[in-house]
């Protein structure tokens, strides 16, 4: 006896194996039997991403629907414990701070002076892409823009492209959050040297 069927797969996730996180997706098979032990099979398919169909428009992140993290749902005898572990963290942290406000301050004033003349020689930089989901071996345009106050030599301007995996395990006191880049290339914008 055959049953021939087909579907539509959903778009996304893809198909992927990393360091920390595998995505796999799979067709099952159960066939119900009276009076005997089900018979099922279940058979791994690959889902990867494509061209963009020709109908489709619209910027690539209007295609894809990005869901919001689920909130997390805890005990209220985690909750209590959590609280008062924040509170002791929170007291000791007080303490030590107290003989670090100095350095803070005068290291915060210093920062925040540098940046300060830095932004009033460069301006404003803005950075714009076009969409945030990209499909393999397809270009990313990618804009970055600023109107110097006054002249000066610029270091060089370069982007770095990161692919990072993060997965979190765990929730609460017991949350980890592992990373792993995948992917880091950077990219010569404008050499050094040269006036603006």
């Amino acid at each position: 006896m055959e049953y021939p069927f087909s579907f539509v797969s959903e778009r996304q996730p893809v198909t992927y194996h990393g360091h920390y996180i595998n995505i796999d997706h799979y067709v099952r098979v159960d066939v119900d039997v009276p009076w005997a032990f089900d018979p099922k099979l279940e058979e791994e398919y690959i889902l990867l991403p494509d061209k963009r169909p020709p109908q489709m428009t619209g910027r690539r992140d209007e295609i894809v629907e990005f869901k919001k993290d689920a909130t997390e749902v805890t005990s209220t005898g985690c909750k209590i414990v959590g609280v008062l572990v924040d509170i002791f963290l929170l007291v000791a942290f007080s303490i030590f701070a107290i003989m670090l406000v100095p350095l803070l301050i005068v290291g915060g004033l210093a920062y925040w002076i540098w940046k300060k003349m830095i932004e009033n020689r460069v301006g404003d930089v803005k950075v714009k892409t076009h969409h945030v989901v990209v499909a393999p071996g397809e270009a990313w345009p990618l804009e970055l823009g600023f109107t110097p106050c006054k002249s000066f030599n610029v270091n060089g301007i370069t982007v770095k492209v990161q692919g990072r995996e993060s997965a979190t395990s765990g929730s609460g006191t017991n949350k980890t959050t592992h990373r792993h880049t995948l992917f880091e290339e950077v990219y010569m914008l404008y050499p050094a040297g040269v006036s603006v």
